[in-house]
This record gives structure tokens, sequence and C-alpha cells, in this order.
């Protein structure tokens, strides 16, 4: 399949810091493009939209449990209170109370320092400049990356694929049984797109822009560590056309997402904070292991009772991740492929005894060459209705059991 791309001449490329902006900047205005900006509007509106009604009828059938929202039950139940439940209490779960706590207070716990900073530092300074709480703060971003991460896979995939493969590719984002995900305030959203905007840069071949967004990938969370294998591919594949300094320069490119996340840690390290794998393994019970161990524990945990329903879609998620690697391994780019094997590993080597495999509905939202290869199965329309009926349900189910305070991911 060739790529459908037309590189600009040197000519056309503005110079400076501002060239990758002003370049994205004009293709987001052509025509062509503003098909992309349609169609993450559209999906991105309609994923909100329903997600808004499904809580709406959560709530107003009581499943949602009033205790669970921070205002009192009369309260919550009026026209007013009732909207801020609606946009912000049902969001307002789990690792959301971490990151009020590190934006309002920094990481007063040690418990705390195993969440990296750019999210919440991002939050803090829109909360500041809109005068808002921590909670709506957190979900502005969210909100905010999430429609651009969108943005960025259209484009990433139209550039790498064809044109088709990118609409598919974005309707299978929306479409994941956990995208409801993007919209909460997590950090998954922005390390999504800042993954998508490095790859989309380094295809450009905008290497210092690229570095700075490796950089900032690396700070919002280590799952995004993969981007160096593909980073280091393009690095790999420009070998022969450019000089030594250049090599090098790319290859240390390839390191900023690793860079990124070591700056992090180096700070923990000198404030005295113990490391992050003695502080899961403290609080959460999580171990490091071989990637096969976890595999092979599987049917343990099944037989054991250890399974939950975040289990449970934590395997559907991690088949669905070893088929696509297989199936899509000579449908998509080479660089692709090692990222999509760098983050199954990753997200493999540790886990825990007690509800394993619950993390994976989460972390695989940053697969994104996974989109991509449902894409590619759904080409006719049988497949499309079997994908989107499933997807759809599967979220319904998910999200429901996340906004009644289950644990999902």
């Amino acid at each position: 399949m060739m790529p459908n791309t037309q590189h600009p001449t040197h000519e056309q490329r503005p110079t400076g810091i501002l060239g990758p902006l002003t370049q994205l900047g004009k293709r987001l205005l052509s025509g062509n493009q503003l098909e992309g900006l349609r169609l993450a509007a559209t999906a991105w509106i309609l994923a909100r939209l329903v997600l808004l009604i499904w809580g709406a009828v959560l709530w107003r059938t009581h499943l949602i449990p009033a205790e669970s929202v921070s205002q009192p039950a009369d309260e919550a139940r009026g026209s007013r209170g009732e909207a801020r439940t609606l946009l912000v209490d049902v969001w307002k779960r789990w690792d959301a109370f971490h990151y009020e706590a590190i934006l309002e207070e920094g990481y007063r716990e040690r418990n705390l320092s195993v969440h990296f900073p750019l999210y919440p530092l991002l939050a803090r300074v829109v909360g500041s400049l809109l005068s808002l709480p921590a909670i709506p703060a957190l979900l502005l971003v969210s909100h905010v990356c999430s429609f651009l991460a969108l943005l960025a896979l259209y484009q990433v995939a139209r550039r790498a694929m064809e044109t088709a493969i990118a609409r598919r590719s974005t309707a299978a984002a929306v479409l994941f049984p956990t995208s409801f995900f993007l919209f909460a305030p997590f950090t998954e959203s922005l390390s999504l797109l800042l993954t998508l905007v490095t790859v989309w840069l380094v295809h450009e071949r905008r290497w210092f822009a690229a570095c700075l967004a490796g950089l900032a990938a690396g700070l919002s969370r280590p799952t995004v560590l993969p981007l160096a294998a593909l980073i280091g591919w393009a690095a790999i594949q420009d070998w022969s056309s450019r000089g030594w300094a250049a090599r090098i320069t790319r290859l240390l490119v390839a390191a900023t997402p690793i860079l990124g996340t070591a700056a992090f840690l180096a700070w923990r390290t000198s404030v005295g904070l113990p490391s992050i794998e003695s502080l899961q393994a403290e609080a959460w019970g999580r171990t490091m292991r071989w990637p096969w161990q976890t595999l092979l524990d599987i049917p343990r945990w099944i037989s054991s009772g250890s399974f939950t329903l975040a289990s449970w879609a934590g395997l559907a998620i991690l088949l669905l991740m070893l088929i696509a690697v297989v199936w899509g391994w000579r449908k998509l780019p080479m660089g692709w492929n090692l990222y999509q094997v760098s983050l199954l590993l990753l997200l493999t080597v540790s886990e825990r005894d007690l509800e394993p495999l619950t993390a994976i509905p989460r972390y695989a939202l940053l697969m994104f060459p996974l989109y991509a290869v449902l894409a590619l199965w759904a080409h006719t329309p049988r497949r499309r209705l079997v994908a989107v009926t499933a997807g759809f349900a599967s979220q319904l189910l998910l999200s429901g059991q996340f906004f009644m305070g289950g644990w999902i991911g």
C-alpha cells in the first residue's frame, strides 16, 4: 500500500520554531484536511453526547450512588446540581483524586509521586487562567486533548495509509471499549496526543519539534517509552542519506521520550522519594515480571477467582493487541509494528495477583496502530457493523461501571 503523502520542498518549509506549527495550520486549513477536522469534530461530539446521555440515565435511575458525588444528595438531585453531577462529578473517580491533590498541593504524599507531572501542571495553568477548580480544569485539558488526539490520529493515518483507512481509524478510536478515558481527568488523552504529534513530526522529518514533543510525552507518563523504537526506526531509514552529525542527532531524538521520563525519575530521587516500583508494590501489590510470566499466569488467575470485570476487559483487549501485532505485521509501517510490540511488552512486565490485567484496558489506548488494524479489518459493511456494535456495547458496559464508581483501569 503506497503512502498517501507529498513531501514539501525545502523552500516551502518555514524556518524557526514556529515552522512546524505554520505548516500544520496550512495543512489543517487546506481542502483535503478540512475533512479530517470535520470527522474529528463529529466523532468527538457524538462520543461526548453518548457518554453524557448514558451518565444521565445511570444517575436518573439511581445506579450512581448519591454519596459518590461531591455535593449533598438534595442539591445533586436539583437542576443545577444535576448539571454539575453529569458534567463533573461522574468523572471524579480513582486517579482523578490523585491528580486533583497534585494540582492543589503538589506531591505532598509519596504515593502521589507515581503520577507524572505534565498533566496536572497543564491543568494548573488552565485553572489559573480561567479561575477553574481542580477537577473542571483537569476535565477541560482532557477534553481539548481528546479532540486534538482524534485530529492528529487522522493526520498520522492519512500520512501513512489511505484516506479511507484514516477515517475508519478515527472511528475505531472513538468506539474503542475504553475510549471514555480520553474525556476523564486522567492523563491518557494528553499522552495519546503527544504520542501522535511526535509520530507526525517524525514522519515529516521535523526533528527539532519531534525532540520537544518526545520530551513532553516522556513527562506525561512512562507508557510512551515505545516511541523510542518508532523514532529510532525512522532515524535508521534516513541513515544512508545523511552525514554523521545528522545521524547522531536523529538517534538522540529517539531517546527523548526516555529522557523526559528519566528527568522526572531523577527529580524524585533527588528529593528522597522511593522508587515507583517499590511504591506500586507497597500500595497496589504490583510487581515486575517477565512478559511471558504474565501470559502463563492467566489460567491460574481465572481458576483462582481473581478476575474482575476490569480483568476480563483487560484479557479481551490484551488478546486484541496480540492479534493486531500478528495480523497487522505486513500491513503496517515497520516503525508502527515496533511500537506495537514494544508497548505490548511494556504493559505485561508489571502485574499484580489481586485483580490482574486491570491496567491494560486504559493503557492500551496509546496503541494507536491498533486503530489502523481495526480499520483495515473493517473493510466491508458487515465487519463495520460488527465492530460498531461490539465497541458501542462494550463501551457502555465499561463506562457505566466507571461512572458507578467501579474499577476499570
